[in-house]
């Protein structure tokens, strides 16, 4: 188990077998990227990924990557989820979001909210008891 927490000032790849748990709330900054491979987890705990750099998140159709309990946050960063399972949690859950959101083949359970920034893709994906605000995008 690898542990997470404070400020990421590097570029820092999990693979798989990879499980990384949040112990506090975690900032990336701008910059450095975050990525998880296919085979990889992360268990946020309740805590925060602050998104100021780019946190990349690449399963496969035969490897979701599993992310529980996270709230990503961010102004400006940029997060790309394909091929994840997230139960529990919020995506970007402040308005006015200036970064980049993108959910592609990938299941989200019991998000409290999805806070669509300007520069949003979704697809091939599929939501259960999830709330989508698009009230600072054009379209969805």
């Amino acid at each position: 188990m690898t542990t997470l927490a404070g400020t990421i000032r590097e570029n820092i790849v999990f693979n798989s077998g990879d499980n990384v748990e949040l112990t506090d709330d975690v900032r990336i900054a701008d910059g450095y990227t975050l990525t998880f491979n296919e085979g990889s987890s992360l268990e946020g705990n309740s805590n925060s990924l602050d998104i100021d750099g780019t946190v990349l998140f690449n399963g496969s159709s035969t490897s979701l990557i599993e992310i529980t309990n996270v709230s990503f946050d961010g102004k400006g960063g940029t997060l790309r989820l394909t091929y994840v399972s997230v139960s529990n949690g919020s995506i970007f859950p402040k308005y006015q979001n200036d970064g980049s959101l993108s959910i592609s083949y990938s299941l989200l359970q019991n998000v409290n909210e999805i806070d669509n920034p300007e520069s949003t893709v979704i697809r091939n994906s599929i939501f259960n008891n999830t709330s989508i605000n698009n009230t600072d995008s054009e379209t969805l």
